[in-house]
């Protein structure tokens, strides 16, 4: 335990990082789930208080909400209740994060990129008031159709495609998140 808090001390003095970063790097050394929460703890414990962009992230994880108003804002006249996305970071975003965790040899930490996909999921899952196990696990079926070849670039494909979704997700007990209430 002793060195678990040398590590994080090093972290912390060697690197200005965000609430999430650091819940996020330090979260296997703590035996916690990762989260905003936690890395807020351990930033109050060693004292760092920062005006300074994260190292990491560059302040990503604290504009996810500006960024998803914007995107709620612009697509106000499309028609849907939650939404996929795909996330494309910059090459640099990837390398700070995988500098540090190998620097301090932190392993089974997620990346920023989970990171990012999971804060982005809970977010919208609250404001479109569903379960975030549901929104999680919907998003999870979805990809995996992608994987496995299903696509919905055409509407046959695309109803397909959510047929299955549904059957999946009825085996868990979820309901239709095509459902419009």
């Amino acid at each position: 335990m002793k060195s678990h808090s040398v590590t994080i001390s090093k972290i912390l003095k060697n690197y200005n990082l965000c609430e999430y970063c650091t819940g996020r790097l330090i979260s296997k050394l703590v035996g916690k789930p990762s989260s905003k929460s936690l890395g807020k703890k351990y930033l109050i414990k060693y004292k760092k208080t920062s005006t300074t962009k994260c190292y990491i992230c560059k302040n990503l994880f604290e504009n996810l909400d500006f960024m998803l108003s914007n995107i709620y804002e612009k697509s106000d006249d499309v028609d849907f209740k939650t939404f996929n996305l795909g996330i494309i970071l910059k090459n640099s975003f990837l390398e700070r994060d995988d500098l540090i965790k190998s620097k301090f040899k932190l392993k089974g930490i997620e990346n920023i990129k989970f990171g990012v996909s999971a804060e982005i999921i809970k977010k919208d899952a609250k404001k479109n008031l569903i379960n975030f196990y549901d929104h999680l696990t919907h998003l999870i079926i979805h990809c995996f159709l992608h994987v496995n070849g299903y696509d919905h670039k055409i509407n046959a494909d695309f109803l397909k495609m959510k047929k299955l979704e549904k059957e999946i997700l009825n085996n868990f007990n979820i309901r239709d998140p095509y459902l419009y209430e």
